[in-house]
């Protein structure tokens, strides 16, 4: 196989064992700051998708791009394939391709290349045709030369339910959209939900007349944009009658324990009420929160809130049904705040399993295109593959890059376990260093015991509450959503705590109260602040509007603690190629069309064949949801989203693949296969049958190594000199 490259690309390496046998999967991704991978995550419908829309992201709210979204033609059996739109100029300057031609028959029969994987600041994804930019630079070929095992073409689709409000039954309500909400735009009275009112005492509720003396029949809304104070009004109540019930529901210690239970259980404990006195760090994580808020609330044309999930199955949700999951139960408690600010709330779960051989090592390179580039918040959920080693270098990279985003999202990181004692360890030093961008970590078990509820007593008389399988908490024998359901099983189901190494529903409810605690405490500050700048004549868009954001260089941040200066200090975040699923966000390289002018060889057999596994509706779904979903008609919101994927050639007859990569700052360009987690010995470095040139001239396979984990290969360290 000859893989002939142009511009840079990052090698993402394979993913570490653990002890978890269901987490991981590999990618070739690009960081197209300083960093180029090639990642085989994405499939070519959802490819095609992104080429058809040119530089708009696609409208994905509850679910991940997949084989039924419009624009879709069906077939991503074949790379292949003519593309009508490949002549749209994005405007952006790519720096050249990636062939391939041949095939990967030493590998193992399981083994497929992944892809290849750089970011274009439009996002056009196509596994096909270029777009037409006249680049500068040749196109740069993969070619797979000889056999390799037959692979199968995934094209299972897992969209997410329709999500209820957290006080509802469990009958599931095929209506019941957010997006269904009044815009920002159109001046609409409080539309909060109504069974959520009887939730707050008066003491707690804030008036929408009369409000330090501020008009409230929206008379001056032309004056201040959407968010009128009729909006700030309904979501304030909103947001204060959702805090009230989530105290209420964890007080059976009391209302200041159950505070505690989700704000002290972070590596940095939330102290919104703090005085003055308080850290400088503390203030400005708080901050950097709040600002969040109040520019999505402000800005006219932001009607989505997105937080973005990268993770292991544990992200996934797996040994739950995906309605189960953290972030499907976030986005039914936290989406009626949202609601009544004119906006919806869509929580994007990229979470995979191990089968794929991914890890946090690869996977951080693609966080604009797992999750959408335009998320508010980023959550990273793969400390259970952090055990074979520290992840400092990883964690620090993921914050720096996600600050060059448009929304320069935080970054909280979920774990299941407890805080660790040391405060002087690393953990601590990277929470204090980036206290300025919002970083932190939310320990699950912590936030549980800050409750009240004595754990450590019942476990000395026998009783352990996160062992496998036990029912309770210590707060709750059930979720509130699973409290009116009829069927015993189900019911007895949603009380698991920890399922295994995977957190049950019971675990995942109080992991998405936490989280939206937080946040809706942020919220409430961020309205105080806009609602003085309404009631002081001043435009709140002035402040807070998204334009008004400060753009980020890669020298606004301070000096690396951890990550390598040549690969994270970078003015643009990764992007990548990825055919696994679930991808919400953008494409960087993509497949080059075989027609195409620019392509340096045209007229040549490249004929690579896309492909996913095709996981059932049970996949990682517990027996006993299995037996319940079995014949009922709303089954489809057990089934999860992610899946294996990559585009291989099965024999030399295929030829070769040629990627098109985008502008890039380092040259760093990495391939990783599928699917296993050590995978690139064999497949690429052992591989005779396998070549790669960038901008014609071949690559020296003796330079090659694996990075960052044995499923990736680095193929280019930084641009050729």
């Amino acid at each position: 196989q000859v893989v002939d490259l142009g511009g840079d690309v990052i090698g993402d390496g394979d993913a570490q064992s653990t002890t978890n046998g269901d987490e991981g999967g590999g990618q070739i991704v690009k960081n197209d700051s300083n960093n180029t991978l090639l990642s085989a995550d994405i499939d070519e419908d959802e490819l095609s998708d992104e080429k058809n829309n040119s530089n708009e992201m696609p409208e994905t709210v509850q679910r991940p791009l997949d084989d039924d979204d419009d624009g879709y033609d069906g077939d991503d059996d074949d790379v292949n394939v003519d593309d009508s739109d490949s002549d749209n100029d994005d405007g952006n300057e790519d720096i050249g391709q990636i062939s391939a031609e041949g095939d990967l028959s030493s590998a193992k029969d399981a083994d497929q290349i992944e892809g290849v994987h750089d970011e274009v600041d439009g996002g056009e994804e196509s596994q096909l045709p270029a777009d037409g930019n006249n680049d500068e630079e040749t196109v740069n070929t993969i070619n797979d030369t000889t056999p390799s095992s037959e692979n199968k073409i995934n094209v299972s689709d897992s969209i997410e339910a329709p999500f209820q409000n957290v006080e509802e039954s469990n009958a599931i309500s095929e209506g019941s959209e957010i997006n269904s909400v009044p815009t920002k735009t159109e001046n609409t009275s409080n539309n909060f939900d109504a069974e959520h009112s009887d939730q707050t005492n008066d003491s707690d509720k804030m008036s929408t007349e009369g409000e330090n003396n501020a008009p409230s029949d929206g008379s001056n809304n032309a004056n201040v944009g959407a968010f009128t104070l009729e909006r700030l009004h309904a979501t304030r109540r909103a947001a204060t009658e959702l805090i009230s019930k989530l105290e209420q529901y964890y007080a059976k210690y009391g209302i200041e324990r159950a505070k505690e239970m989700m704000l002290n259980g972070w590596l940095e404990p939330w102290d919104f009420d703090g005085s003055d006195a308080d850290s400088a760090t503390k203030r400005e994580r708080i901050n950097k929160l709040v600002d969040t808020m109040a520019r999505a609330l402000v800005t006219d044309d932001q009607e989505e809130f997105i937080i973005g999930t990268i993770g292991s199955s544990v992200a996934a949700g797996h040994d739950n049904c995906h309605y189960d999951s953290y972030e499907s139960q976030m986005q039914r408690t936290f989406a009626p705040v949202w609601e009544a600010a004119g906006m919806k709330l869509t929580c994007q779960n990229a979470g995979e399993g191990g089968g794929c051989g991914d890890d946090y090592k690869n996977q951080i390179f693609c966080i604009k295109q797992n999750v959408s580039p335009e998320v508010d918040i980023a959550h990273y959920s793969w400390t259970y593959f952090e055990a074979g080693g520290p992840a400092w270098v990883e964690r620090e990279s993921l914050i720096r890059w996600s600050q060059m985003l448009p929304k320069q999202p935080l970054v909280h990181v979920f774990n299941t376990g407890e805080l660790p004692g040391n405060r002087n360890s690393d953990e601590y030093k990277l929470t204090e260093y980036y206290a300025k961008y919002g970083y932190n970590a939310l320990y699950m078990q912590s936030g549980m015991q800050f409750g009240g509820h004595d754990y450590a007593a019942e476990k000395r008389n026998g009783v352990d509450r996160f062992s496998w399988g036990h029912v309770g908490d210590g707060y709750h024998d059930v979720v509130r959503y699973g409290e009116k359901e009829e069927n015993e099983l189900r019911k007895e189901s949603l009380g698991v705590v920890m399922r295994n190494w995977h957190p049950g529903p019971l675990a995942f409810q109080f992991t998405a109260d936490a989280f939206t605690y937080v946040y809706t405490k942020a919220i409430l500050k961020a309205l105080d602040l806009i609602e003085d700048d309404l009631n002081n004549g001043r435009d709140p868009r002035e402040m807070w509007s998204a334009s008004k954001r400060a753009i980020m260089l890669k020298r606004s941040l301070p000096e690396p603690k951890y990550c390598d200066p040549e690969y994270c200090v970078v003015d643009e975040a990764p992007g990548c190629i990825n055919y696994e699923k679930p991808i919400f966000g953008q494409w960087g390289p993509r497949v080059e069309d075989p027609n195409d002018d620019l392509n340096p060889h045209k007229g040549e057999l490249q004929n690579w064949e896309v492909w996913r596994e095709e996981n059932d509706m049970w996949h990682m779904v517990t027996r006993e949801d299995q037996a319940v979903f079995q014949n009922r008609d709303d089954k489809e919101i057990c089934k999860h989203l992610d899946a294996c994927g990559g585009i291989s050639a099965t024999s030399n007859e295929n030829g070769m693949v040629v990627f098109r990569l985008p502008k890039m700052e380092v040259g760093l360009v990495v391939a990783c296969g599928c699917c296993g987690k050590e995978v690139a010995q064999e497949m690429f470095l052992d591989n005779d049958n396998i070549e790669v040139r960038y901008n014609g001239a071949i690559l020296n396979k003796s330079t090659w190594d694996l990075y960052p984990n044995k499923k990736c290969v680095r193929l280019l360290k930084r641009f050729p000199t």
